[in-house]
């Protein structure tokens, strides 16, 4: 099946003097142009694999809804030239307290052709992706980026935080190991599976809901490294490394049922690997017990603001929102 043949994508037409809107067919051309955009400017020196491989939910062929981009179309050609991108990318997210659930939408992969940066591109795509949140019921956006001066000026703060915690190899080498830890292969997943793993995750305030489904697309990623520990079948643990081009060397998702399933977890991707630290991303919910238990083991720990939100003034999320932890596999 062909790009063009899996469904419209909206686009935002930007003629330098005439900013308007239209909706066109997500041509393979455009496809192309996306993919090389995204790779040049988030990916500029790693070429390994294409970046679609890493967002395989939301830069799949099969996914065109969930790309914004802006083109410049001159009158003389019949071919748009894509000038900027980001994708929008529905979620649920799940109120541990009160099980209940509210729309929010992602922000990532947003790029502008360097010849057309500070030209207002990305002001007035952002204006529109605000317009579809509010229009569609969704709460607010939430996005990745370090450029905090630059999404202040569109109304984005920081939100949620998380622990970074540096281990180090040598104190790790001393914990007592007594779990057996595998790599899975592929087709040690099924629903059943997924369903214990995310079962084991820390339960924090706010998180994002996640399908088997979707879980099981996200494991796809290049480069993403599980490891899992079992007894009698159920499954304990399970840590996973890396993310394509991201994460390197750090631990971004995992769940167990106990803080020396998470040391012999890290000492024995350190003996595998022969690092001389290892980093683990954690909620702050897992709670001063735990950080005790980790102590030893431990060369650095600070806490950091997760991401950067924009919510509706008068949402009763706004606020509990800053509770918030997304863990790595979905960011985008």
């Amino acid at each position: 099946m062909s790009v063009s043949e899996c469904g419209k994508i909206y686009i935002l037409l930007k003629i330098v003097r005439d900013l308007s809107m239209e909706i066109v067919s997500f041509s393979d051309i455009l496809f192309k142009q996306r993919s090389s955009l995204l790779q040049k400017s988030l990916r500029p020196h790693c070429n390994s694999y294409p970046i679609e491989s890493e967002y395989p939910i939301v830069l799949s062929a099969k996914n065109p809804q969930f790309s914004y981009c802006v083109t410049n179309k001159d009158r003389k050609f019949s071919t748009p030239k894509l000038l900027a991108h980001a994708n929008f990318w529905p979620r649920r997210m799940v109120e541990k307290s009160t099980d209940s659930e509210f729309p929010v939408a992602l922000i990532g992969n947003v790029a502008t052709d360097k010849n057309y940066r500070g030209c207002g591109l990305m002001k007035s795509l952002f204006t529109e992706l605000w317009s579809k949140a509010l229009d569609q019921g969704f709460h607010g956006l939430i996005l990745w980026s370090d450029l905090l001066d630059f999404y202040k000026k569109l109304g984005f703060y920081p939100c949620g935080h998380e622990y970074r915690i540096c281990f180090s190899s040598k104190e790790l080498k001393k914990f007592p190991q007594q779990y057996d830890f595998f790599v899975p292969e592929a087709d040690f997943y099924n629903e059943g599976i997924l369903s214990q793993m995310l079962c084991l995750r820390p339960k924090t305030p706010l998180s994002l809901k996640r399908s088997t489904q979707e879980f099981m697309e996200l494991l796809k990623i290049p480069d993403t490294v599980v490891l899992v520990s079992s007894h009698g079948g159920t499954i304990e643990s399970y840590f996973v490394l890396g993310k394509g081009n991201d994460m390197l060397g750090v631990v971004h998702e995992w769940g167990a049922k106990n803080t020396d399933l998470v040391l012999g977890a890290l000492k024995h991707i350190v003996e595998a690997t022969k690092w001389d630290m290892i980093w683990l991303l954690a909620p702050l919910c897992i709670g001063r017990d735990s950080l005790s238990v980790f102590d030893p083991f431990v060369k650095s720990l600070e806490s950091h603001p997760l991401a950067l939100a924009k919510f509706k003034n008068k949402s009763s999320i706004r606020e509990r929102i800053h509770d918030c932890f997304i863990w790595g596999l979905d960011s985008i």
